[in-house]
């Protein structure tokens, strides 16, 4: 039997429960997102996980060299 295929909605929410209540890094408390250390969404152990804010998420993805995608270039590379 096939492993069912679970969609990007439904990890969000299952990341929801496990976040924390303070930002790792700068220790906001508001706009908080769950960060997956090793990039896997489904691997939510412990030791996979912290909870950032949108600002430190960001910084840290841009920090390890994961950019993210310009509304332009994705137009461009639709195009």
């Amino acid at each position: 039997m096939a492993k069912k295929v679970v969609g990007k909605s439904a990890l969000y929410k299952r990341a929801v429960k496990y976040r924390g209540t303070i930002c790792e890094i700068c220790g906001v408390v508001e706009h908080l997102q769950l960060h997956h250390i090793d990039g896997n969404p489904a691997n939510n152990a412990p030791e996979n996980r912290i909870t950032l804010c949108w600002s430190c998420h960001t910084k840290w993805h841009w920090q390890h060299g994961k950019k993210a995608k310009r509304r332009k270039d994705a137009l461009q590379a639709a195009s």
